[in-house]
């Protein structure tokens, strides 16, 4: 399987009723922009992993890993292009779960 492309919902004054995905074990990929963030909701605790493609005076940054609680729910970004963006301004994230659902949300 590959990497799910997530489309970008917009939220706007007369509200969004969001649509969500369930992360797969290859994870999902969204094009980033201003105000970008992920709604996280984990049925089984899980680790979340954004991908940091990004270096600093030729060493390479760390991944970002948020913990989630099993039936919680978390909002993650903005994701800053320097840091978060791979080569065709998308962003990665993963899951160490397969019941994770996540939505890419703009306001």
């Amino acid at each position: 399987m590959a990497r799910v492309s997530v489309s970008v919902q917009d939220v706007v004054v007369g509200g969004l009723n969001a649509s969500y995905d369930t992360m797969t074990a290859d994870g999902i990929s969204f094009e980033n922009g201003s105000n970008v963030f992920a709604h996280v909701k984990a049925t089984t605790g899980a680790t979340i992993t954004i991908t940091t493609p990004a270096t600093f005076e030729g060493l390479d940054l760390e991944d970002r890993t948020i913990s989630v609680s099993g039936g919680e729910e978390q909002f993650i970004g903005p994701f800053n292009s320097k840091i978060y963006e791979q080569s065709d301004g998308t962003v990665y994230i993963d899951t160490d779960q397969t019941d994770t659902d996540i939505a890419i949300l703009r306001l």
